[in-house]
């Protein structure tokens, strides 16, 4: 759906696609992988590490805007809402210098995003069970289906702990087989 939506957003142009839910259901992680499926590059702009006071904000984003247009990338603002009403100096000094599309990810509930451009909105929910199996079969690369099925109802985690906890795993076992003690090691650690 969001690789849909993506598409749909480079064919109109100017438009806002705008992915909303809570933390670490990976809003991010998605939008990014489907603008590179969609043969989009894009330029990742976390708005909690940008400046809060509005003319240092603004400075920032006419910055962020020329490079986008410099690199022909479209911009990935990730947590627009930790912006507060400062999010409307996103769409005056970033938005309004972009042609193309625009991609936000927020929480819920989404802020009202008043560019001057329309918004596809999309909020993600939590995985169901058999989402979080194939997360869990895709973050270990091996074992067997029904330890996915058991992880996944067992440990009803967000797509991004399920990852980093598989890393941990993975990196406890040392290039070994993964044990069962080296997975809740993995999901101890996150």
């Amino acid at each position: 759906q969001v690789v849909a939506c993506v598409r749909d957003a480079v064919k109109a142009g100017t438009v806002t696609v705008c992915l909303s839910g809570a933390p670490g259901l990976g809003r991010r992680t998605l939008l990014a992988a489907a603008a590179r499926e969609a043969g989009i590059d894009v330029i990742e702009i976390d708005a909690r590490k940008l400046a809060r006071e509005p003319s240092s904000l603004c400075e920032q984003l006419q910055m962020i805007a020329r490079e986008c247009r410099l690199l022909a990338r479209v911009p990935l603002v990730a947590h627009v809402d930790a912006l507060g009403e400062q999010a409307e100096l996103v769409g005056r000094e970033l938005v309004s210098a972009i042609a193309g599309a625009v991609f936000v990810t927020c929480g819920v509930p989404r802020p009202n995003l008043r560019w001057g451009r329309p918004v596809i909105a999309v909020e993600m929910s939590a995985p169901t069970s058999a989402q979080r199996e194939e997360l869990w079969k895709q973050a270990l690369g091996e074992g067997t289906v029904e330890d996915a099925a058991f992880l996944a109802t067992q440990y009803p985690l967000a797509p991004s702990v399920i990852h980093h906890a598989a890393q941990a795993a993975i990196a406890r076992s040392g290039g070994r087989k993964l044990v069962p003690d080296d997975i809740y090691a993995g999901i101890r650690t996150v």
